[in-house]
């Protein structure tokens, strides 16, 4: 291949057969345009991979990680969440990239009022909002049921069952592109996800009758626990 005035020449071997077809019809067909967008059909055949089989040759690629290239994804993942939450209180090693799991309890104050959030890293958020099922965040396990009519009737829900400030913070991550959604804790499994350590020890509320309910909201790189609520069981909305 060489280039002449910045446009490439291609030689190609065909037999001769097909050549005097060619030939033939040289007149009424522009081979170059053929063979471009043909050419370019099949490059975009190859490239074209659904986000599966993106995510698996990361993973085989993540897998041939010498120990310094994981080193170095495990600080860009710890520069990243700092940029965006500021430094991490709990750094906790992980086999899996980014191998790390960052935490950060983070004190919110709006007027007299005083709130703490909590951040984590999380690979796996939710991928819609039509959801039911269990999932797992922080150690914990939660029953979700994501089959709200409305954000507006979500949010105002919000309001009614944890205030004017938690429905406003859930409005800014909704506005940021978080995906905001509330799950019923189902198990007893010590708690990792306390917003403070103070906290009324949430094992011992459910073991009572009670019911907790955590608002959460989640992007693709990082979870937020907003606040919880405690409800008397068979009360639920």
């Amino acid at each position: 291949m060489h280039k002449v005035n910045s446009v490439a020449n291609i030689t190609m071997s065909v037999s001769d057969e097909f050549y005097q077809t060619l030939e033939k019809y040289k007149e009424e067909i522009n081979y170059s345009e053929v063979f471009k967008e043909a050419t370019l059909a099949q490059i975009a055949e190859i490239e074209e991979k659904g986000d599966l089989i993106k995510d698996l040759e990361q993973s085989l690629l993540e897998s041939a990680y010498t120990p310094e290239e994981k080193e170095r994804v495990k600080n860009e993942e710890i520069r990243r969440f700092t940029i965006k939450w500021g430094a991490p209180n709990t750094i906790i090693p992980t086999e899996d990239a980014p191998y790390v799991k960052l935490r950060r309890r983070q004190l919110i104050k709006h007027g007299k009022q005083a709130m703490t959030l909590l951040i984590t890293t999380q690979r796996n958020p939710l991928a819609h909002a039509k959801f039911e099922g269990v999932i797992n965040r922080n150690g914990c396990t939660y029953y979700m049921n994501l089959t709200r009519p409305t954000w507006i009737e979500f949010l105002q829900s919000i309001e009614h069952d944890y205030g004017k400030t938690v429905s406003n913070i859930a409005k800014y991550f909704n506005y940021l592109g978080f995906f905001v959604f509330e799950g019923l804790r189902l198990n007893l499994e010590p708690m990792e996800c306390k917003l403070t350590e103070n906290e009324v020890d949430l094992n011992e509320t459910i073991g009572n009758g009670n019911d907790v309910h955590t608002l959460f909201a989640e992007d693709f790189d990082n979870t937020i626990v907003i606040a919880h609520r405690v409800r008397p069981h068979n009360k639920l909305k």
